[in-house]
């Protein structure tokens, strides 16, 4: 007679186990030095010891990329306790090695999962894509996560796409960018960013000198998977059409409003497809007092404090220190030639006259300038009673007299002060040479926080769990197969042979 209840235990043990969530393995923070990754064979090392949710912690310093790194899982690479202004993946190295399709590519897993790849508080700089998918920095098939981080002088050849970033895995996908820099970056579509069916959201971010190659190509951006933009700032963007955004269509519109697109009069034609951009910020430009004398001076205030529509955002959380010319138009008076950046979204010059007249002082970023008059009248002369013309005698014999006067000074002829405009793109850039502009400390997500970085090299147990976890469902199922290919057995055995399980006084 069979005995089921024999193997139910095992059964039932089996079955809780399929039925049981998977439990998470702890992330882990792996922490090097530019002297522990001499190389992009050690980097990749490093990157292929982590599993999803890990975290690669970068010591300041440069970090020399001759070959791209590829990144298969939800990895975070950032900067430990340094900044992007000193923490640096260089892909122009001092042995002449470059990688040859950008600084970083990501994919999907073995499940064809779309994984996230996160940077922060990192520069990826000197770097070019010849890869079909593009992305002069980084190519990825999944989701990407920008944060605190720059690129600088990266690009793509004349035939691909995404100068920084490029993102073409379909549908499903999202970029976020938060707080970052893209300066002379440059490609054939999206100059700094190229997105194919992703959601693309873009934050307090900057996108100086980039280019794209062809007409709606996108002198920053292309996307046809639809996207949000706030609180950015566009300057010396260019395309071929003039087109700053590029809505390809198909993923729905993209909202960029309150951003700073380097001018108070933005054109249509600086969009191509959907892309709604009312309101977006303003230069304002405010003497104070704008009526002096030529014994006093005047403060000329630039601000990008309000929008089209005449209100305050708040918060406003454009990137600060965006540099602000001040020169004379014309009339007697000189203002301080050097570039003063904002803080506060406002920047400020001291006017001093020279003599009576109207004054008109120019505030321009870039190509864009804003004017302001100040009257400037004569400064009241004030006598002292007690003073009295002492005469004097010249020549000999007593001849006649005559008193001192003061000639009024003639005006300074004005001098025109010249903007600077935008210089050719240098071939390599070395530390230190980065746009100044500086990202607002309010963030619109919350915080990354990591756990403590330690040293830990990866042990047998932590490359097995992932495969466990992976593949969990199979493993169970195959146990309980096992045990009711074991029941079966015995029940074939016990039909074909009876007298073998028969009990014996």
């Amino acid at each position: 007679m069979i005995r089921p209840l024999r193997y139910f235990p095992a059964v039932l043990i089996a079955v809780l186990l399929l039925l049981m969530p998977a439990v998470p393995v702890s992330a882990t923070t792996y922490s090097y030095t530019n002297a522990t990754l001499l190389s992009s064979l050690e980097f990749q090392a490093a990157i292929n010891a982590t599993k999803d949710g890990d975290t690669i912690a970068l010591a300041p310093g440069i970090y020399w990329i001759n070959k791209t790194l590829l990144v298969f899982n939800d990895t975070t690479i950032q900067s430990n306790g340094g900044t992007a202004q000193n923490t640096i993946l260089d892909g122009v190295t001092p042995w002449g090695q470059s990688p040859s399709d950008g600084i970083f590519s990501g994919s999907y897993d073995v499940n064809l999962n779309k994984k996230t790849f996160t940077l922060k508080d990192l520069t990826l700089r000197n770097s070019q894509s010849t890869n079909a998918q593009g992305g002069g920095g980084v190519n990825v098939y999944g989701n990407i996560t920008v944060i605190s981080s720059e690129f600088f002088n990266v690009s793509t050849d004349s035939n691909r796409k995404g100068g920084a970033l490029a993102v073409v895995s379909g549908n499903g996908a999202n970029i976020t960018v938060i707080g970052s820099k893209f300066t002379w970056c440059s490609a054939r579509q999206g100059g700094a960013i190229y997105s194919q069916n992703s959601f693309v959201i873009v934050n307090s971010s900057s996108f100086v000198s980039c280019s794209a190659g062809i007409a709606t190509g996108g002198g920053a951006i292309y996307s046809n998977g639809g996207g949000n933009f706030t609180f950015n700032r566009f300057d010396n963007v260019t395309a071929p059409d003039g087109n700053i955004i590029r809505n390809n269509g198909g993923g729905g519109d993209i909202a960029a409003i309150e951003d700073w697109w380097g001018t108070n009069n933005p054109a249509a034609s600086l969009f191509s497809g959907t892309v709604i951009y009312n309101p977006y910020l303003k230069m304002g430009l405010i003497a104070s007092p704008s009526t002096v004398t030529t014994a006093q001076t005047s403060t000329i205030t630039a601000n990008l404090t309000y929008d089209s529509a005449g209100t305050q955002p708040s918060p406003n959380l454009l990137p600060d220190s965006i540099p602000v010319f001040f020169t004379i138009g014309s009339g007697p008076g000189s203002i301080p030639a050097a570039p003063v950046l904002t803080a506060g979204h406002a920047a400020s010059a001291t006017l001093t006259p020279s003599g009576a007249g109207t004054v008109q002082v120019n505030a321009s970023t870039s190509v864009y300038n804003e004017s302001v008059l100040v009257t400037v009248s004569a400064a009241p002369v004030t006598a002292t009673p007690t003073a009295t013309p002492v005469p004097t005698t010249t020549g000999g014999g007593g001849g006649g007299g005559g008193n001192w006067y003061e000639h009024p000074g003639k005006p300074s002829s004005v001098i025109q002060q010249h903007i600077d405009q935008p210089v050719a793109k240098p071939p390599v850039q070395q530390p230190g040479a980065f746009d100044t502009t500086v990202i607002p400390t309010q963030t619109p997500v919350p915080a990354m926080t990591a756990a403590a970085p330690v040293l830990h090299p990866p042990t047998i147990l932590d490359m097995i769990l992932p495969a466990i976890q992976e593949y969990q469902f199979w493993l169970i199922l195959i146990i309980i197969l096992i045990i009711l290919i074991a029941i079966l057995r015995r029940w074939w055995i016990r039909r074909q042979n009876p007298s073998l399980f028969r009990k014996y006084d």
